[in-house]
C-alpha cells in the first residue's frame, strides 16, 4: 500500500541522514578551527531553527499541561544525550 512505501522511504532517508550528520559535524568541527563546541553549538542550533520552521508550517497540536506534568523524567533526556552525541 502506499503508506507502507512512504514510511519506507521516510526510514531510508532518516538512516541516510544519520550517516551524514557524523561526517557534516565531523567536516563543520574542523573547518572551524577544530572547535567541538562551537560545531555542537552551531549544529544543534540548527535543529532548533529546523525544528522551529516545521512547528510553524505544520501546527500540530500543543500536549496538555498535565500530559507535560506527568511525563517521566527520563522522557526528558533525549535532547541533551543528542548533544552529548554531537560533542
Amino acid at each position: 500500500p502506499m503508506h507502507t512505501t512512504v514510511f519506507l522511504l521516510l526510514a531510508a532517508g532518516a538512516g541516510g541522514c544519520i550517516a551524514l550528520q557524523a561526517t557534516a559535524n565531523g567536516n563543520f568541527r574542523k573547518n572551524l578551527g577544530d572547535n567541538p563546541l562551537f560545531a555542537a553549538y552551531l549544529s544543534i542550533l540548527g535543529t532548533v531553527l529546523t525544528a522551529t520552521l516545521a512547528m510553524l508550517a505544520l501546527r500540530p497540536a500543543a500536549p496538555s499541561a498535565s500530559a507535560l506534568r506527568e511525563t517521566p523524567w527520563w522522557n526528558w533526556i533525549g535532547g541533551p544525550l543528542g548533544a552529548l552525541i554531537v560533542l
